[in-house]
C-alpha cells in the first residue's frame, strides 16, 4: 500500500487495497483505550459476544447522509485519477446496484440520496481511523449515560472488533481462522474453530451457524443466498485475513493457496452455499506473495498490554526487513509521529475534504481565502494534543473537530490551510515539543502562535519533516 493510505483509508482505498485493514486493527491493539474497554472480555462467559456488545454500546454507525454532514464528499474524478478508474468506477457499480436492492427490500428512507451524489460525481467521505481517532474527533451525543459515543462505519466496527479478539486469548488461541468478507457496501467478520463458525455481520449482530439458519428459515424462505444479499447487498469481491487477502475483482490473491482452499471451504460450511463473488477458481488466481503484517500479528496477539503490542511493533519497525515495513504502515495507522518520514500525514490531511468544511465553520460558515485567514483558524483550537498523546498526530479537520491541537498537530493544521489559500511553498518543521511553519517570509511557531525568523526553517528537503535544533 501507499504509505499515506495506511494513516487515513478512505472507501476507495480499501477497495483498491484491502490490506489496508491490517495496520488499522493492529493500531487499535495498539491503544490503551481499547484494552481498558476489553478488560472484562476474559472473565466473560462469552468473549465474542462481549466483544460484539461492546462495539455495539460504545459506537455510533453513521449513515451516509450523516457522513457527509460531519466530514463533506469525496470527488470521484479524484479518486479515479489516484486509484484508476476501474477501481472507482467497479465499486460505484456495486453500490449503485445494492442500493437498488436495498431499496427494493424497504432498507432506505423514501429521501435517501446517495444514488444522485454518486451521478453527481461525489460520495460522501468515509474514511477509517483507529479508536483513539474515532473517540477525539468523531463523537455525538446519547451513549449510555448520555455519555458522548463514537461515530462508527462498519469497517470501523470490523476492525474494532478484530482488535479486541486479539486481546483475549480464550479466544484467539481456540480459533482455526479469522478474515474479513466484504462488499463494496459492507464489512464483516468470519471466523471458525472446530466446535463451529460465527459471522459478525453488524455491530447489532453475531450469528453462530445455528442462529444463521434459523434466520435463514423464517426471515428468507430457507434461501441462505437471499440471506447473506440482505446484509452484503452485492457480491463479496474481498476476503482478507493476517496472512494476506483476495480480490476476486482484480484476480489477485496474497493468501496461500491452502489456506484459501481451507477459508473457502470454512465459508460454505457455515452458510450452506458459498456467497456470490466468492465463485472462483482458485487455480486461476494470480498469487502474490504472503503479507508481512503475519508475523508481527503472531507476536503481538501473545501481548498483555498496549504498551507491549507498542513494544513489538516498534522493534519491528526498528529491524530490517518486511516486517519492518508492516510495522512502519501499523505507526502510521497508530498516528505515531516515531516514523522517520512524516510525509504520508501530509498527504493524507491534504486529501481530506473534511478540513474545507471544519475551517469554514471556525470561521463562522465562510472559507479561508488568505493567510490571515489560515492563522485564525489554526488558533482556535485549546492548548493539548487531540489524542491525548503529543507523540501522536491528528490530522487537521480531527483536531479542528476536538477543539484542541498539540503543536505538531497545529503546525500541520496551519500548514495545510497555508497550502490552500498562499502562492508559495509551504514547509513545516517539527521538534520534540514544537513546530515551526513557513511560507515565504512568514514563520510561525506553533506554541504560541509567534512569528518567528523564516531562516528558523530551511527550503530544503520535505514539506514536513522532524527537525533537531531548529
Amino acid at each position: 500500500m501507499e504509505p499515506s493510505q495506511a494513516v487515513a483509508p478512505d472507501l476507495f482505498d480499501a477497495i483498491a487495497d484491502p490490506t489496508v485493514l491490517l495496520p488499522l486493527v493492529m493500531a487499535n491493539a495498539m491503544s490503551p483505550r481499547l484494552w481498558r474497554m476489553g478488560r472484562r472480555m476474559a472473565a466473560s462467559a462469552d468473549p465474542l459476544e462481549h466483544a460484539r456488545r461492546l462495539v455495539d454500546t460504545s459506537f455510533t454507525h453513521m449513515q451516509p447522509e450523516r457522513m457527509a454532514e460531519l466530514d463533506g464528499y469525496i470527488d470521484l474524478g479524484a479518486e479515479r485519477r489516484r486509484l484508476g478508474a476501474d477501481v472507482v468506477d467497479g465499486a460505484i457499480a456495486d453500490i449503485d446496484a445494492g442500493w437498488d436492492a436495498r431499496r427494493k427490500r424497504g432498507l432506505l428512507h423514501p429521501d435517501d440520496s446517495l444514488q444522485e451524489v454518486m451521478a453527481a460525481g461525489r460520495f460522501p467521505a468515509y474514511a477509517y481511523a483507529n479508536v483513539d481517532v474515532i473517540n477525539a474527533a468523531r463523537r455525538a451525543p446519547g451513549g449510555p449515560g448520555q455519555r458522548p459515543r463514537g461515530l462508527t462505519s462498519c469497517l470501523d466496527e470490523a476492525a474494532l472488533f478484530g482488535a479486541l479478539l486479539m486481546l483475549t486469548p480464550e479466544v484467539t488461541g481456540r480459533l482455526d481462522g479469522i478474515a474479513l468478507l466484504a462488499s463494496s457496501l459492507h464489512y464483516t467478520v468470519f471466523g471458525w474453530t472446530g466446535e463451529g463458525a460465527w459471522w459478525f455481520w453488524s455491530k447489532r449482530d453475531l450469528f453462530t451457524q445455528e442462529a444463521f439458519a434459523i434466520r435463514t428459515a423464517t426471515a428468507h424462505g430457507g434461501d441462505p443466498g437471499d440471506a447473506i444479499d440482505a446484509v452484503m447487498s452485492a457480491p463479496i469481491r474481498r476476503v482478507v485475513s493476517r496472512r494476506g487477502s483476495l480480490d476476486t475483482g482484480a484476480g489477485t490473491c496474497s493468501l496461500p493457496a491452502d489456506e484459501l482452499r481451507r477459508t473457502l471451504a470454512a465459508v460454505e460450511g457455515f452458510f450452506g452455499v458459498l456467497p456470490p463473488g466468492l465463485d472462483v477458481p482458485v487455480d486461476g488466481l494470480r498469487f502474490t506473495p504472503p503479507s508481512p503484517h503475519d508475523a508481527l500479528f503472531a507476536r503481538a496477539v501473545e501481548c498483555t498490554s498496549a504498551e507491549d503490542v507498542q513494544r513489538v511493533v516498534r522493534d519491528a519497525h526498528a529491524a530490517d526487513g518486511p516486517e519492518a515495513g508492516a510495522a512502519g504502515e501499523a505507526l502510521l495507522a497508530f498516528r505515531s509521529l516515531e516514523v522517520a518520514d512524516l510525509m504520508p500525514y501530509l498527504q493524507a490531511a491534504r486529501r481530506s475534504p473534511g478540513l474545507r468544511l471544519a475551517a469554514g465553520r471556525a470561521l463562522g460558515g465562510t472559507e479561508p481565502r488568505s493567510p490571515e485567514d489560515a492563522l485564525k483558524i489554526a488558533a482556535g483550537p485549546a492548548a493539548g494534543p487531540a489524542l491525548g498523546d503529543s507523540s501522536r498526530l491528528a490530522l487537521p479537520h480531527e483536531a479542528l473537530a476536538r477543539g484542541s491541537c498539540s503543536p505538531a498537530e497545529r503546525g500541520l493544521l496551519l500548514h495545510v490551510l497555508l497550502e490552500q489559500v498562499g502562492e508559495a511553498p509551504v514547509r513545516t518543521v517539527i521538534m520534540d515539543s514544537d513546530a515551526i511553519t513557513r511560507m515565504g517570509d512568514l514563520a510561525v511557531r506553533a506554541s504560541d502562535g509567534s512569528r518567528v525568523d523564516p531562516a528558523a526553517v530551511g527550503t530544503d528537503g520535505p514539506a514536513l519533516a522532524h527537525a533537531t535544533g531548529a
